[in-house]
């Protein structure tokens, strides 16, 4: 747990430095792993940016579409 969060941490102070997760873009997040998903929607929505989760191929077409 406390290694997950000094990962965490140093690469929220990385995208900080480049600028990245300032822009309050929208991600299209898609893996058929439960973990992995939620590990990465926190991590993406902690540095300002929305995410779309799709846990397939088919899935993920249909909300770049509607999008």
């Amino acid at each position: 747990m406390r290694a997950r969060r000094e990962k965490r941490a140093a690469a929220g102070e990385a995208m900080a430095e480049t600028g990245i997760g300032r822009s309050g873009g929208t991600v299209l997040l898609v893996d058929d792993e439960p973990m992995v998903l939620a590990m990465m929607e926190d991590f993406l929505t902690i540095n300002g940016l929305g995410v779309l989760i799709a846990k397939e191929g088919s899935e993920a077409l249909r909300l770049a579409r509607e999008r």
